[in-house]
């Protein structure tokens, strides 16, 4: 059959169109083919199937001495991204806030347990450390013991400054801070509702009032007293029904209302003057750290002073007449930062005495008057880093 010129010319002109078509759609083929064949690079944490948050007070601690700690998921396992290891942490408390199930374990994201003290502000700021493999941890059990009371067991403040009422024992939990200071609980009943013992050994007791719950302090005997609250005047005054005792304390506002690192700087200061026939025979103070001086007078002279301890026992008898005369000095050692100087003056001077309590953030005065009058102030360090009382009530 006779073919002529224009059935070639548009033949060759579609089998070059179907060449063309059918190349391109091989290439697509081959691009669309070598894209589906490059996966992402598998990460050392493998690939996350799931993840949930955790509860950062569930506590552990690493048991992998070779155990590595990475700044993120993405960065597990390479050596640029190590965040900590266990010459670092291994002694410390942690808590897990996010859990991920990947194809190579269990991994979690961890932080540091941490204790804020008087300066937390709105809530916690947790130390990040990292994230590392559920297997380099075990759960870690803070409290070894704790039991409550069918009865409430009374107690009331000894040392006010040096212990605190934290919102859990220290190390028990993810976050704690101070929630109450003792300063303007030092004439209220307490009592203790409970009990536990941490794993390290150390003893806490929980507080409360007659109408509202505190929390955790310290148990020791330079802290608190046990039994029922006593009046320092009842207790060491013995006021005869031929005696009249006037008592004074210091107003709130006149402490400055501040809490202090070191001192009990809210505390308001108290005084209990005796009269036997209209003349003063005794006087007790109470200082700024809680602590009661007993001073005996005689025609218009101080004749001996006694300077309890904290915890209401004995500690210095001063019966020197120069010292009575002039001034005398107490420290207790150890922890307690407070002092006492007390001074005397001459029987031509309206002043009686005055007793100074020093502390490291302030200091503040207890003056007695001749004719009963009696003064309180306290003085705050300029430089002293303070806090309001209200956040600790």
């Amino acid at each position: 059959m006779a073919v002529n010129k224009c059935s070639v010319i548009v033949l060759g002109l579609l089998l070059i169109l179907t060449g063309c078509t059918q190349s391109s759609s091989t290439d697509t083929v081959k691009k669309v083919s070598q894209k589906s064949s490059s996966s992402k690079p598998v990460l050392a944490s493998g690939k996350i199937l799931s993840s949930q948050k955790e509860n950062p007070d569930i506590a552990y601690k690493v048991v992998n001495k070779k155990a590595k700690f990475y700044n993120s998921l993405r960065g597990f396992g390479k050596k640029s991204e190590i965040f900590s290891d266990y010459r670092i942490v291994g002694g410390a408390t942690l808590g897990a806030i996010q859990k991920y199930n990947t194809t190579r374990g269990t991994i979690y994201h961890v932080v540091e347990c941490q204790a804020d003290g008087l300066d937390y502000s709105s809530g916690p700021e947790f130390e990040d450390d990292g994230y590392v493999r559920a297997t380099d941890l075990a759960r870690y059990y803070p409290i070894a013991s704790e039991w409550s009371y069918s009865q409430k067991q009374p107690c009331y403040v000894g040392n006010p400054y040096t212990y605190r009422v934290w919102t859990a024992p220290v190390g028990t939990k993810s976050y704690v801070h101070i929630a109450h200071v003792l300063d303007r609980l030092t004439a209220t009943q307490l009592y203790i509702t409970k009990e536990l013992v941490t794993s390290k050994g150390k003893h806490y007791v929980y507080l409360e009032t007659a109408k509202r719950k505190l929390g955790w302090i310290y148990k020791t005997n330079k802290a608190l007293i046990y039994g029922r609250y006593r009046s320092p005047a009842k207790q060491f005054l013995h006021v005869a029904k031929t005696e009249k005792m006037v008592a004074y304390k210091q107003s709130n506002k006149s402490t400055g209302n501040q809490v202090g690192y070191n001192d009990s700087l809210a505390l308001p200061q108290r005084a209990y003057l005796v009269y036997k026939h209209k003349r003063l025979s005794r006087v007790l103070t109470m200082g700024m750290d809680n602590r009661p001086i007993v001073f005996n007078i005689k025609n218009g002279r101080v004749t001996r002073a006694i300077v309890y301890q904290y915890w209401r026992v004995p500690w210095k008898t001063i019966t020197s007449q120069k010292k009575l005369a002039s001034h005398f000095s107490v420290w207790h050692d150890g922890s307690e930062n407070s002092g006492s100087d007390v001074y005397f003056y001459p029987k031509d001077q309206q002043k009686l005495l005055r007793v100074q309590t020093v502390g490291l953030d302030g200091n503040a005065d207890i003056v007695v008057y001749r004719n009963g009058r009696t003064t309180f102030t306290t003085n705050i360090g300029k430089d002293m880093i303070t806090f309001p009382i209200a956040k600790f009530e």
